[in-house]
């Protein structure tokens, strides 16, 4: 059996908080379109990708809210496996084109996902970071874009 020190303890604590924060994070960034808060999740490598998907979700959701429950972090030095559930909301921007049958009472498309997820995260120079994502859809309802 192995005996943690008072040290290695709060070590854990301080990394479980901390990644905790990263995952706030992402979904605050996701939600607000915000690359600062963004670039403050994904080691600079991924940022290309990342801003590629913030803009494109920009251009076609006015809003989007991200709720991200039931985190469970297995933390193994410097990484980790996070997995939690989502549910996600979206409303369509009024400019688009939409096919489905679920709008909000201003006209605009609704669109609710629910899923997992799962995150592999890294300790580096700069804290932990996200380095790869994946994301379970479980279902989903509501009106999609219409293929162009």
């Amino acid at each position: 059996m192995t005996v943690d020190t008072l040290e290695t303890k709060i070590q854990k604590l301080l990394d479980l908080n901390d990644i905790h924060d990263l995952i706030t994070r992402f979904g605050m960034g996701l939600d607000h379109r915000d690359l600062a808060l963004l670039r403050s999740v994904f080691p600079e490598e991924k940022m290309a990708g990342i801003t590629g998907a913030v803009k494109n979700a920009g251009n076609l959701w006015e809003f989007s809210q991200h709720v991200i429950t039931d985190r469970s972090i297995e933390l193994r030095e410097d990484r980790a496996t996070v997995r939690a559930n989502l549910i996600g909301s979206n409303i369509g921007r009024r400019d688009g084109e939409w096919s489905g049958d679920a709008f909000d009472a201003a006209g605009r498309a609704a669109y609710e996902v629910r899923g997992r997820y799962e995150w592999q995260v890294v300790r580096t120079a700069e804290g932990w970071r996200i380095d790869d994502t994946n994301l379970t859809y479980l279902w989903s309802v509501g009106a999609v874009p219409s293929p162009n």
